[in-house]
């Protein structure tokens, strides 16, 4: 969490992903209540199906 926000601080736009979207929508709300962009994917790389999101570059129309 506090690479992301590091990360937010410096102007990135910040992806989280992990397995557990609680921890991680945690994190991306931190991040945006900051005034800064970041989105939550939850994937987890044993199953393939999940980590095609994660692999596509975010775009304006995904940013918060």
């Amino acid at each position: 969490m506090a690479f992301a926000i590091a990360l937010s601080s410096e102007g990135a736009f910040v992806t989280v992903a992990g397995r557990t979207e609680v921890s991680l929508e945690g994190t991306a709300r931190a991040i945006t209540k900051a005034g800064r962009a970041a989105q939550a994917l939850t994937c987890h790389v044993t199953v393939a199906a999940t980590t095609t999101p994660a692999k596509t570059p975010a775009t304006p129309s995904r940013a918060p």
